[in-house]
């Protein structure tokens, strides 16, 4: 079960590889086709990656660039895909989906005569009071 996790785990990956793919895109379109919104861009940034970001999520259909906007379209689609495989991730480790069985406590069925005493026992065991000498009814 806990292989479950490296699909999610693994398109969340794929999705970090491709946004370096798609954003150098976008950069080699800007410098060449825009070079004034590229200059404007790289004077006021510290990370130019994270402003080639930006900009595709705000003011990049202003150009009217089919080839840009077809790149900042790619690269958006990435990041829905990213963020929807990381939810996915969180949900099946917070749903106990995709831990390892040695971490996942079951419940025994507790019917029968016998049943207080397995139910006591195991109170002892969870608190860490496990005694050798049981109750006995």
């Amino acid at each position: 079960m806990p292989y479950l996790l490296f699909i999610p785990g693994g398109v969340f990956l794929l999705c970090g590889l491709a946004q370096f793919a798609f954003i150098k895109r976008i950069r080699a379109a800007l410098a060449e086709r825009h070079p004034d919104v590229w200059r404007e861009m790289s004077v006021k940034a510290w990370f130019i990656d994270s402003a080639v970001a930006t900009f595709a999520r705000r003011g990049a259909k202003s150009l009217n660039d089919p080839d840009l906007n077809s790149s900042i379209d790619g690269l958006r689609v990435v990041y829905g895909v990213a963020i929807a495989a990381w939810l996915l991730m969180m949900a099946m480790l917070v749903a106990g989906v995709a831990l390892p069985a040695k971490w996942v406590r079951s419940r025994p069925a507790l019917d029968g005569p016998r049943a207080s005493q397995a139910s006591a026992r195991e109170v002892r065991v969870v608190r860490g009071f496990q005694n050798e000498r049981e109750p006995t009814l």
